[in-house]
């Protein structure tokens, strides 16, 4: 008897211990595709941010799917990926049970707390911008790129009206707090007022110069604000649709707009990268809230009127509405990943982002490890030297090494010293010595690691060079190009060898099969010719998706290729030269694909601002 009540003693312990890390699993494996083990980033903002009724949670539209916060610690709470496209707009209903979104011509009822799709809204012919639903919940209104709104009743979840009227996209729309009218925002410039029961216009109000983005009433019904591209909000009169004030300040378009819960105080979010609080009865402008280094897309108050939640494409910043002080940040949102590559080890994999970031992510945990900031444009490449002590980085205007086990900057490769206008490729030789760089001026620069020196080999291709590898001996060096070329260099004098034709596009990657026998280089029509490595003779041809193949990877046996489509990875058998499989599961196109030392994960990076790791075992 002592023997058992000590096993289930123990067994109680062992639980114990286990369930905190079960409920607190790693947000980078939530709600992943077929064959994925992990995701890193988190995706771009790209709609508006909400907060949940009873305000505790704060949803977040993003090219994944809908990021859930808690609103008062500010954890990721739930990861809702029910879509194949980038969410644009997504509303709470009511009750809190039920988020609407907008993504491709679907609108989806989602559950929040199961995180299962409930339901999906089918009739819009293109694109959903924007959803919202009714004060008493029975209705949702939706928007899109037809230019029609359409309610939806949500106790059948069938189509009610068409309301027909604006003459291009629906950009946002809002009901009245007593939901007798539906206000619409337009590209055509132009705000509409619709009598939900009758389905006719009640008013057009014109004045704006530029479109729409942005439509708020106030608590009390009587006053609509409406935000536009022409840097302006504009207070109307709800009931005579005459124009009351308009609020002028930003130096950029504004976004978004939000009443306060006590209707006091108006916010607008503006790509001036600022947010305004302005008296709603006065006009006059109380505050800036400074912080945002991008430009503000969506704000929202809390449900108690205490916090203010605004969104740029990578950032949501949460402050105080009543100082206006900074109160937190949900961070490592990104916006495109443009390349990956593998420490030599394996441990590490490194981004290139289009935020001016290099980011380090653990590939056994997920977690983001840490950021090197120092590049003032977009970050293009990354790559590590063979011994993997230096991480490359290039831009447009530079290269930048960094020593891997400090984290500190070590020099700076800058096109501005030299005859480069610009670096648009950038490989590492084997020996980690030399860095070949791409330039639009049509040659390829080798860059010494140690002292920054150059040299240009001559001016073969006819136009920018696109991608430059090495040859696993590092002997061979090969550029591809916009003029549909490839270029075979001495890697070691530079000196011109032979040029590959036949691609009838520019070239978008080149690889060495790992025993340096093969090269294979891809373009943008999707075709990937495989040439000798050594006569430059042509083999054969791979096809792939139409819309062109922008990354290659070979697996480090040689057994497999991988290439990146707009939204699949496709697997070839190097042997047979088929096709093996596909990997589905980024929302937008894939820039990069890169295969770990051991050849256990390939990764593939995205515009949508995340990077996938799959399981290849």
């Amino acid at each position: 008897m002592k023997k058992t009540y000590m096993f289930v003693v123990i067994l109680f312990l062992f639980f114990a211990l286990l369930l905190p890390n079960v409920l607190a699993q790693n947000y980078s494996q939530w709600g992943l595709p077929k064959g994925a083990k992990a995701r890193l980033g988190k995706g771009r903002i790209t709609g508006n941010i909400v907060y949940s009724p009873d305000g505790n949670q704060l949803a977040v539209a993003s090219s994944i799917g809908i990021w859930i916060y808690d609103a008062h610690t500010y954890k990721e709470h739930a990861l809702l990926t029910k879509h194949k496209w980038y969410v644009e707009s997504i509303a709470f209903s009511p009750d809190g049970k039920t988020i609407a979104t907008g993504s491709d011509e679907t609108v989806r009822l989602l559950d929040p707390t199961t995180r299962k799709l409930k339901a999906s809204l089918i009739g819009h012919s293109d694109a959903v911008r924007v959803v919202g639903f009714s004060p008493d919940g029975t209705t949702l209104a939706s928007g899109g790129e037809d230019a029609v709104v359409r309610l939806w009743d949500l106790s059948t979840g069938l189509h009610k009206r068409i309301l027909k009227g604006h003459t291009s996209f629906i950009t946002c729309l809002a009901y009245s707090p007593d939901g007798t009218t539906v206000v619409s925002g337009s590209l055509d410039h132009t705000v509409h007022l619709w009598d939900t029961n009758t389905d006719m216009p009640k008013n057009i109000l014109v004045g704006h110069t530029g479109h729409v983005t942005s439509i708020a009433y106030s608590p009390d019904g009587k006053t609509i604000a409406s935000a536009s591209v022409d840097k302006t909000v504009f207070l109307w009169d709800a009931h005579t649709g005459e124009k009351k004030t308009t609020l002028i300040g930003h130096i950029g378009p504004v976004r978004s707009i939000a009443f306060s819960p006590d209707g006091k105080t108006i916010a607008s979010a503006s790509e001036d990268k600022t947010v305004f609080l302005w008296d709603a009865h006065t006009g006059e402008k109380k505050t800036t809230l400074i912080g945002h280094i991008r430009p503000v897309r969506s704000i929202a108050f809390s449900p108690d009127g205490k916090t203010i939640a605004s969104a740029s494409v990578e950032t949501v910043n949460l402050w105080n509405a009543i100082t206006g002080k900074h109160k937190a940040s949900l961070m490592r949102h990104s916006k495109y990943v443009n390349s990956i590559a593998f420490s030599p080890d394996g441990k590490t994999i490194a981004s290139a982002n289009s935020d001016h970031s290099v980011r380090l992510f653990n590939t056994a945990t997920g977690q983001h490890e840490t950021t090197h900031i120092g590049h003032s444009e977009d970050v293009y490449f990354v790559e590590y030297s063979p011994d993997g002590t230096t991480l490359a980085s290039g831009s447009e205007d530079e290269i930048r090494l960094w020593d891997t086990v400090t984290g500190l900057h070590k020099a700076i490769l800058s096109v501005r010293r030299g005859l480069a206008t610009s670096i648009t490729a950038m490989a590492f030789s084997p020996d980690g010595e030399t860095i070949a760089s791409g330039g639009r001026e049509n040659r390829v620069f080798l860059w010494d690691v140690a002292t920054g020196e150059y040299k240009i080999t001559p001016a073969i291709h006819t136009k920018p060079v696109t991608c430059v590898t090495y040859s696993p001996d590092g002997t061979i060096l090969a550029s591809g190009s916009k003029d549909k070329t490839v270029c075979l260099w001495n890697a070691h004098t530079g000196q011109h060898k032979a040029t590959l034709t036949g691609h009838r596009w520019e070239l978008a990657s080149i690889v060495f099969a790992p025993n340096g026998k093969t090269i294979i280089s891809a373009d943008l029509g999707g075709r990937m010719r495989l040439w000798d490595a050594h006569t430059g003779q042509y083999k054969t041809t791979l096809t792939g998706e139409r819309s062109g193949v922008a990354s290659l990877a070979y697996s480090p046996d040689g057994t497999t290729l991988a290439s990146a489509g707009w939204f699949k990875v496709y697997l070839w058998d190097t042997h047979t030269n088929q096709q093996k499989v596909d990997l589905v599961g980024h929302t937008s196109g894939i820039t990069c694909v890169a295969y770990s030392p051991d050849g256990t994960t390939l990764a593939s990076a995205s515009s949508d601002g995340t990077i996938l790791l799959w399981d290849m075992r």
